[in-house]
This record gives structure tokens, C-alpha cells and sequence, in this order.
């Protein structure tokens, strides 16, 4: 009876049903694209303020450490990019090969927003940065 009351109480106060969030774990996520990709053998290390990967190339040698949580892209041989679990304003982007710095740079990324656990649960940004090397 108890629940019947309370339904009719939420009927009436206009809500037809109770705000449900999911669970997904959909973390915020910065792409960082490499053109052209890189084909060069060696060891490279891409990373936002501080925070990034090294990967050896060519990739069949299989050496892809990380920071944070992350994945690579890749084209044939070529390495495209890496995505990392990472948010920020404004982010400083180095790509350094066998430890020489080959490109630095600030930006300010734009994240797009999604609440993939549904309204009201909480964001989630995604961004993408193009570094020309």
C-alpha cells in the first residue's frame, strides 16, 4: 500500500519515474594526432603537460609505455597519435624524439561534452589536438 501512495505522490508531482544514471566509466579523453604520422624508427614520447606515452618504433619492437591510461593510432607502420585519459583549460604539447624536444607548444583545446551515463551524471570531455611536426 506504502507503494502505491508514494507512486501516486510522484505522479502527481509530475514525474513519471525516478532519474536513473548508468555506470559507464567514460573518462575524459585528449587525442593528440601526429601529422604527418611518424614512420621514423626510434624511440618518441608524446605528452600533455607532462603526461604522456613513449612508444618505439618501428612497432613490432611493442614498447608502449604510458603515464596515464592510454592507446595508440596507428596507419600501416606509421604511428597517427595517442589518446589519453586527460582534461585541462590549457595544455602544454611536446613530441620528443629519443629524448630530443621536436615540438613544444600551449593550446587551449576545445572539449566537446557529453553525460553518456545520462542528464544529470556527470560530463564527459573529449577533445582533439592536430601537432604538425
Amino acid at each position: 500500500m506504502r507503494v502505491g501512495v508514494a507512486c501516486t505522490l510522484l505522479l502527481l508531482a509530475g514525474c513519471d519515474r525516478p532519474h536513473i544514471c548508468t555506470l559507464m566509466y567514460v573518462p575524459d579523453q585528449l587525442t593528440l594526432q601526429v601529422e604527418p604520422p611518424i614512420e621514423t624508427a626510434g624511440s618518441w614520447r608524446i605528452e600533455a603537460d607532462g603526461q604522456g606515452c613513449t612508444v618505439e618504433l618501428p612497432l613490432s619492437s611493442s614498447v608502449f609505455d604510458c603515464d596515464v591510461p592510454a592507446t595508440y593510432s596507428t596507419d600501416g607502420d606509421a604511428l597517427t597519435g595517442v589518446s589519453l585519459e586527460y582534461f585541462a583549460d590549457e595544455v602544454t604539447l611536446r613530441v620528443l624524439q629519443d629524448d630530443v624536444e621536436l615540438f613544444v607548444e600551449t593550446r587551449v583545446p576545445e572539449w566537446s561534452e557529453s553525460e553518456p551515463n545520462g542528464d544529470g551524471c556527470g560530463v564527459t570531455r573529449v577533445g582533439t589536438e592536430v601537432i604538425e611536426l
